[in-house]
């Protein structure tokens, strides 16, 4: 996986009120939890957490902007996600 510094991206996740009610969870969302064997809450944590923006997804392609975080949960848990935003 290849990624590329995206400054807009890094100054609108520095402007988000990021809460528990502010993150969405859509139909498309939730099932792939249980395929990455991880659970609504760690993905929280590492929203409602300090966390890392790894960068826009360059490799491999997608049809619309992806970036990742990393980040982790309170246990100490090592956690990333894609995200995107239109």
């Amino acid at each position: 996986m290849k990624f590329a510094r995206d400054v807009d991206v890094t100054r609108w996740l520095e402007a988000l009120a990021i809460s528990e009610e502010t993150l969405q969870w859509d139909g498309g969302n939730l099932p792939k939890l249980s395929k990455h064997r991880v659970v609504r809450e760690e993905v929280q944590a590492l929203f409602l957490s300090s966390f890392v923006l790894g960068g826009r997804i360059v490799e491999p392609f997608h049809p619309e902007s992806r970036w990742v975080l990393f980040g982790g949960d309170s246990n100490g848990k090592a956690t990333c996600t894609d995200i995107y935003h239109s």
